[in-house]
């Protein structure tokens, strides 16, 4: 005899547009995903994190915002603290890492491969952060989804 358990799968709200490394951001998603936990078994939580969109907000959020300055650090670490490096594999001129703060990064080639792989472990890391967080707060496990 074969027993299937059919899981309910359930999308958590969307993470707001917003800086997600800001103090009132997670809070503020977890008031809206409690409206959609259930208290049944079997019930999976899927959620779709930091999108490519969060990435674009971050480059454009003051200089003083968490989410600029962990992108900032996230490329001094990656870069081993050598502006050279970095200026090389993205085809910039800044004189420090403190030019990154208020870099316009619409000027960016997206497309220069260390660009994408940067930007892919940047959401990568914010993700992992970003769902252990949820976990928390919400008391359910989530899997990320694109």
């Amino acid at each position: 005899m074969l027993l299937l358990v059919a899981a309910l799968v359930i999308r958590l709200p969307a993470l707001p547009e917003a800086d997600p490394y800001a103090a009132e951001t997670l809070p503020g998603w977890a008031r809206a995903a409690r409206a959609v936990l259930r208290n049944e078994p079997n019930v999976e939580y899927t959620w779709t994190g930091a999108t490519a969109a969060h990435l674009e907000l971050i480059r454009r959020l003051p200089d003083e915002a968490p989410g600029k300055q962990q992108y900032v650090e996230f490329l001094k670490e990656t870069y081993g603290y050598n502006i050279d490096r970095l200026n090389a594999a993205y085809g910039l001129e800044a004189s420090s890492f403190t030019d990154l703060y208020s870099f316009d990064y619409r000027a960016l080639d997206r497309t220069r491969d260390a660009v994408r792989r940067d930007d892919a472990a940047f959401r990568r890391a914010l993700n992992e952060m970003l769902v252990a967080e949820a976990a928390k707060i919400t008391g359910r496990r989530i899997r990320l989804t694109e």
